[in-house]
C-alpha cells in the first residue's frame, strides 16, 4: 500500500475556502454575472484584438477630439478608457493565475485519487482472494480493456 500520511483534517482546507470566498466576493463586485450565462456585455471582448482596436480609437480621439459632444471632455474619456484597459489587463493576469491554480487543484485531485485507488485496489484484492468481495463492483483499471 502507498506510504503517505492520511489526510483526515477537513480544517486544512479552511484557508483555501476563506481565500476563495474573498475572491468570489471581490469578483462579484466587479461583474453582475449570475453564473449562468455570459450575456450582459453588448460587445464581446476579444482579448488582444479588442485591446488593439481600443488603442487605435484612443489614438484617433487624440487626433480628432472634436468628434465628441461638447458635454464630454476628451481627456476624461481617454482616462476612463485607459483605466478600463488597465483593469482588463489586471483581471486577465489574475484569471490566468486562477487557471494555473485550478490546474494545481486538478493535479492534487488526481494524485490523491490515484493514491486512494492504489490502496483500495490492494484491499479489494485481499477481499477478493478471501472470497469476501461479493457485491462489490470493481472499477476498471487503466490497463483494463473495459476502461
Amino acid at each position: 500500500m502507498p506510504q503517505r500520511p492520511a489526510v483526515t483534517n477537513p480544517g486544512r482546507f479552511s484557508p483555501l475556502d476563506r481565500a476563495m470566498d474573498e475572491m468570489e466576493h471581490a469578483l462579484t463586485r466587479l461583474s453582475p454575472w449570475d453564473g449562468r450565462s455570459r450575456d450582459g456585455a453588448s460587445q464581446a471582448w476579444l482579448g488582444t484584438t479588442s485591446a488593439r482596436f481600443c488603442r487605435q480609437v484612443l489614438d484617433a480621439l487624440d487626433w480628432y477630439p472634436d468628434v465628441l459632444p461638447d458635454n464630454l471632455d476628451p481627456v476624461d474619456v481617454r482616462r476612463i478608457m485607459e483605466d478600463e484597459l488597465e483593469t482588463i489587463e489586471r483581471l486577465c493576469r489574475r484569471r490566468d493565475r486562477l487557471r494555473r491554480l485550478s490546474a494545481h487543484a486538478d493535479a492534487a485531485v488526481q494524485s490523491t485519487g490515484g493514491n486512494l485507488m492504489e490502496t483500495v485496489m490492494e484491499v479489494y484484492s485481499l477481499l477478493a482472494r478471501s472470497g469476501r468481495a461479493r457485491g462489490i463492483t470493481a472499477v476498471p483499471g487503466p490497463d483494463d480493456p473495459l476502461a
